[in-house]
């Protein structure tokens, strides 16, 4: 089975949006993903959908970069930021892939 890790944090309508289309990329196309995010975020949109078939799990992750933070700076002194640790999950090998629509910069 393919896992995508998924940024919760990032983005213009995050967290709610994200986590919508996590649970139905799980669904729709069969896709295991692990969310990315704060625990308290990551509690609150788990609680609003019930019915994900064991396929869309948690990961916390207390730290968040901004947009406006210098990405070699956020690279550098959030190891437990919502992008390290999904870009983690791919280094050992528990994705496939990792998408965020936070700051690039920091991906990179």
């Amino acid at each position: 089975m393919v896992t995508i890790a998924v940024d919760l944090m990032g983005g213009d309508h995050a967290p709610h949006e994200i986590a919508t289309g996590c649970f139905q990329a799980a669904h729709d196309l069969g896709v295991e993903v692990k969310v990315v995010g704060q625990n308290e975020v990551l509690s609150s949109e788990f609680r609003g959908h019930s019915g994900h078939n064991g396929r869309v799990f948690p990961i916390e992750a207390p730290e968040t970069v901004g947009m406006n933070e210098v990405p070699t700076a956020a690279w550098r002194h959030k190891k437990k930021s919502s992008i390290s640790v999904g870009l983690d999950l791919v280094r050992e090998n528990e994705a496939q892939a990792f998408v965020s629509a936070g700051n690039s910069g920091a991906i990179a």
